[in-house]
């Protein structure tokens, strides 16, 4: 298993990352040669799965920026 604070602090790949690496490569390869281009493949248990990427590009909504914020940044622009 890949932790991703791990990663993200510049730690070295074992072998299991390799590995995983490639079986997700030649897992995007496949698809790509079935035409799958609305897919993205995926970690589910042991096997990589090809999974609809509308499905990983759920958006939640965002809060609107309260008003008093723009008055404070307006620090960081020149007028």
């Amino acid at each position: 298993m890949t932790v991703l604070g791990h990663v993200q602090r510049g730690g070295s790949p074992v072998a299991e990352d390799r590995i995983l690496a490639t079986r997700f490569g030649t897992a995007a390869i496949d698809l790509a040669r079935r035409g799958a281009w609305g897919d993205r493949v995926a970690l589910r248990g042991a096997g990589i799965v090809g999974v609809p990427l509308a499905d990983a590009a759920k958006v939640r909504p965002v809060p609107p920026v309260p008003e008093e914020l723009y008055g404070v940044a307006e620090v960081f622009f020149d007028s």
